[in-house]
């Protein structure tokens, strides 16, 4: 499910999204103001895990060293327990502590992904209404900035949506089950297909994302040809050192040696099983109340 950050990012992209050129500035502040918590939130998250690794490999170093010394060297054993004690409680707290950071990380990258989602869409549809010059230019450089921001912050958080399916659930109906048993096994599968189902939120929203982000590579991609078959035919003004601003193609931040439509056709797939299982479940569960009826009878 969405996190607040991610639903708050995503009410303020729709909110100034229609406003086009309007929007700009306002979406602009929106995306830097969620970078900075991004970027806060990241550093943090790194500075924990750091603290952890530290005390952890303290933690193993002794209760390694405690392994080997306990039979012969009784004199080193009572110094290192108390040692380990310690240890132990600073690695409860730091463990507690990278995973309170990494939940605020995610929900911070996760409200500045729906942002920058948002300002490129804004900026891709300005870009379409602007005639080729200066501020068709600095638009197509804003576009580009942004992009890499984006496949920067999605490179940096990797995938998070598990594609596999868990093991089918081993209830069978038994000879000896009586009629309450049945129920209660059927239940058990009811209550798997709701956790099943509720896992299709998460999937139909990243590929809806991903269909967004599919049309804005196809329109970027065009805008791009329409500056290239300008820039060709106009002869450079300016630094002819600075090379001209260009479009950065999405990524889909998975972490994944994958394009969008490959990822998408998996994501596809994916829900189709996704269905597929939930159905099993609810057809395996009828048939356990059917035959708890028949039983009772």
């Amino acid at each position: 499910m969405r996190s607040p950050l991610l639903l708050a990012a995503t009410a303020l992209a729709a909110t100034v999204a229609p406003l086009r050129l309007g929007a700009q500035e306002n979406a602009l502040e929106v995306v830097e103001n969620w970078n900075q918590v991004y970027d806060a939130a990241y550093h943090n998250y790194q500075g924990k895990e750091g603290a952890f690794r530290i005390v952890d490999a303290e933690w193993v170093r002794l209760n390694d060293e405690l392994e080997q010394i306990r039979r012969t060297n009784p004199r080193r054993t009572r110094l290192l327990l108390p040692e380990i004690q310690q240890l132990s409680e600073q690695r409860t707290v730091a463990t507690s502590e990278v995973r309170a950071a990494r939940r605020q990380w995610y929900d911070s990258g996760d409200a500045l992904i729906s942002a920058l989602d948002g300002y490129l869409d804004l900026l891709n549809l300005q870009m379409q209404g602007t005639p080729l010059g200066d501020a068709f230019n600095d638009l197509l450089a804003e576009f580009n900035r942004w992009s890499q921001r984006l496949e920067e912050v999605e490179s940096q958080l990797g995938p998070r949506l598990s594609l596999e399916l868990r093991p089918m659930p081993d209830v069978r109906a038994l000879d000896t089950d009586t009629p309450v048993q049945l129920r209660n096994k059927a239940r058990l599968l009811e209550e798997e297909a709701r956790r099943v189902n509720n896992s299709l939120v998460d999937v139909e929203e990243e590929i809806d994302a991903l269909r967004r982000r599919q049309e804005r590579e196809r329109s970027s991609a065009d805008l791009q040809a329409r500056y290239d078959r300008f820039d060709d035919i106009v002869p450079p003004v300016g630094d002819p050192e600075v090379d001209p601003p260009e479009v950065v193609p999405d990524s889909t931040g998975t972490g994944l040696a994958q394009t969008p439509a490959q990822r998408l056709e998996r994501l596809e797939t994916f829900r189709d099983e996704v269905e597929a299982r939930r159905d099993q479940l609810l057809e395996q569960a009828r048939e356990f109340r059917d035959e708890a009826e028949r039983r009772g009878r």
